[in-house]
């Protein structure tokens, strides 16, 4: 049997009573350390509250179906943080599981996406599906980022940037930034990108939300993990929310 367990933005103080239990029976426990990044010193809070070893994968474990062997006649869980199923890495486990007939129980938890969203003030229905911004050098420049935003924008929706990593941590702001400017020059697409929010470290107890125009937030500390939303037309509402959610940098 194999647990996906999703334990949320807040580390062990998002752990559910039934996640706990299934972690706590569990023969094996596993927690996924390439999709996300996790609080400071977090494998070993978890292994402290549950007196057992917890063992760290990275992406070649993940993607290689290591986990799913012991799975065949034990129970094993893998911890993932935030929601269970927000990154295909996930379902792809889930997916070749229930074709080895190994039977698949999930713990679905809070995402970034919905917890940023809703953090900002922003309607979920103005949100279009997340765009991710990699690490890019100049063999590697995807100008498709610029493309779906420049596309979401037409229409009307905010867009959700997921930054790449650099290491254990995202991408530095400035860095994401001057690469969105320059996917920009390089589409002519210049001052397509007007208002942006940058959420730092979500449900941590050092959270900022910051809203202003992207030349003005550029040079803003984003701690990681942090995402950046591209911000649409805001309706007098969102505006309203996100100003007083917000710390603007126009007002300093």
């Amino acid at each position: 049997m194999l647990n996906i367990i999703g334990i949320g933005l807040r580390g062990t103080g998002s752990i559910t009573f039934d996640e706990f239990d299934a972690l706590r029976t569990s023969d094996l426990v596993y927690i996924d350390q390439y999709t996300s990044i996790g609080q400071p010193g977090l494998v070993k809070k978890i292994s402290s509250m549950l007196d057992r070893e917890v063992i760290p994968l990275n992406r070649e474990d993940l993607e290689n179906g290591s986990i799913l062997k012991p799975a065949m006649d034990k129970t094993v869980s893998l911890i993932v943080i935030g929601d269970p199923l927000m990154a295909t890495t996930h379902n792809e486990i889930r997916f070749e599981a229930l074709n080895r007939g190994i039977k698949v129980r999930l713990f679905e938890n809070a995402s970034i996406i919905n917890t940023a969203v809703g953090k900002a003030g922003l309607m979920i229905y103005k949100v279009a599906p997340p765009v991710s911004l990699p690490k890019v050098n100049e063999k590697f420049f995807p100008m498709s980022v610029i493309d779906k935003i420049k596309r979401n924008l037409e229409i009307g929706l905010h867009t959700p940037l997921l930054i790449d990593l650099d290491g254990a941590e995202n991408i530095p702001l400035h860095d994401a930034i001057e690469s969105l400017m320059e996917m920009q020059n390089r589409r002519g697409y210049k001052g397509l990108i007007d208002e942006v929010c940058i959420l730092s470290r979500i449900s941590f107890k050092d959270e900022r939300i910051i809203f202003g125009k992207i030349d003005d937030v550029m040079h803003e500390n984003a701690a990681s993990p942090y995402m950046i939303i591209i911000l649409a037309s805001l309706d007098d509402n969102e505006r309203r929310f996100l100003s007083a959610f917000s710390r603007s940098s126009m007002k300093e």
